[in-house]
């Protein structure tokens, strides 16, 4: 179409690339995001290794309790009496604890204990983990009090302050809360197991040792008792019951879960900017299929009569009549003449006086070229044409670095050449 703008090619190509890139996006994130059960090596509901509790997920559903893991909104997924698990979150997600706990009407918060690595062969298993620093874990009994502290000892055999009626099990090295400020509801007389704090109407309960629920832990003797004693204490708190439901926030382990359509989808980050840049390359599309706006565009004329034609036109003639050597001769009788008035030198000399004037002045700025030498090459007579080119051409490169050379000094010119 005469006056388009756009190449209908070159956005159609873009357009392409647009919808590859979307449906790209969209399988990655197939893969990277969606919550599947046995994902991940870390703690958590999805987490079948040693250190999640997808075997205490597993235990509360057998048991009855509408129990699910949210990789979406927890607070949604509660309700106003549900009950909300916090299991070892990531400490990236800080703010976002404590906004769940703002919020939520009672939770359970497990706090770290171990660091681990992921097995290379099998991602959904660890192949070794170790103590971490108590500073880990008392950064999250932060989010929940400014009060208490985390120590370590070994495993208590008994608890004497016990609510829930059932004695955990364990060995090694318990980790267990300083209760300062906080009801304990399973102590050793020392520290607590599992504490309550009561904050704006909200109960929150504090298990130090994650140990007790975790897959390695949760077969261990009346650990599954225990854990069921705790989440049934925790549901039958005020207006809960059997029929609230226990939430695993996932979100707090870096789990998202895909949107609920496609059109949702395409205004989620990072699908966002696909679809910017597919709707820019239809608009793209759609101005080149509907012509040129605004007055036509002027169509050059057939002879062009500027500077640069002139110019173009007149070293076509002179190389078309055979007139190169005149050319360059000229070249450099002209170089030389405004180079010697730039510096000022005394008039009415001919050449060879003048070029011996400028190599004096020369030598004082450390010029590698002389301007006599160039000029004796120049008039220099040959018995062949293509022989004088030749020389005219040597002529012609040297006295232009010459130039250089002589009005901005050697070292410049020969950085820049």
């Amino acid at each position: 179409m005469k006056g388009q703008i756009f190449s209908r090619s070159a956005v159609a190509l873009l357009l392409s690339g647009a919808i590859f890139l979307f449906a790209l996006s969209v399988l990655l994130s197939a893969k990277t995001h969606a919550p599947v059960s046995g994902l991940g090596a870390g703690p958590g509901a999805y987490s079948k290794s040693a250190v999640g509790c997808a075997g205490f997920y597993s235990l509360l559903r057998r048991s009855g309790i509408p129990a699910s893991a949210s990789s979406r909104n927890s607070l949604s997924d509660a309700g106003a009496g549900g009950t909300i698990i916090i299991a070892e979150p990531n400490l990236a997600y800080a703010r976002k604890v404590e906004d769940l706990l703002e919020d939520a009407p009672r939770a359970l918060v497990v706090l770290p204990k171990w660091r681990w690595v992921r097995d290379g062969k099998r991602p959904s298993w660890i192949s070794e983990a170790e103590l971490l620093g108590t500073y880990e874990p008392i950064a999250t009994l932060s989010l929940i009090s400014n009060r208490g502290g985390v120590f370590r000892k070994e495993w208590p055999l008994d608890w004497p302050a016990n609510e829930l009626g059932i004695n955990p099990s364990g060995s090694g090295v318990a980790q267990l809360i300083a209760p300062e400020g906080m009801k304990t509801i399973v102590g050793d007389g020392e520290g607590a197991l599992v504490a309550e704090i009561t904050r704006s109407g909200k109960k929150i309960w504090i298990l130090s040792d994650p140990d007790v629920m975790s897959n390695h832990g949760i077969m261990r003797e009346n650990n599954a008792d225990f854990m069921l004693r705790v989440v049934s204490a925790l549901r039958s708190w005020e207006s809960g019951g059997g029929s609230s439901p226990v939430v695993f926030d996932e979100t707090l382990h870096g789990f998202m879960a895909p949107a609920d359509s496609p059109v949702k989808l395409l205004f989620m980050f990072p699908f966002w900017a696909v679809t910017l840049l597919t709707c820019c390359s239809a608009s793209i599309l759609a101005m080149a299929g509907a012509g040129r706006f605004g007055a036509p565009i002027a169509r050059k004329p057939e002879l062009d009569f500027g500077k640069s034609s002139l110019i173009a036109n007149s070293a076509a003639l002179l190389d078309y009549g055979g007139h190169h050597a005149q050319v360059m001769d000229r070249y450099v009788s002209m170089t030389i003449r405004s180079v010697g008035r730039a510096l000022h030198a005394p008039p009415g000399q001919d050449e060879a006086a003048l070029a011996a004037w400028l190599d004096r002045i020369g030598n004082e700025r450390g010029v590698s070229v002389s301007c006599a030498a160039i000029l004796r090459a120049k008039n220099t007579p040959e018995a062949s044409e293509k022989r004088r080119l030749d020389r005219l051409h040597g002529a012609a490169r040297d006295i232009h670095r010459w130039k250089g050379e002589i009005a901005n000094g050697p070292a410049i010119h020969r950085g820049h050449s």
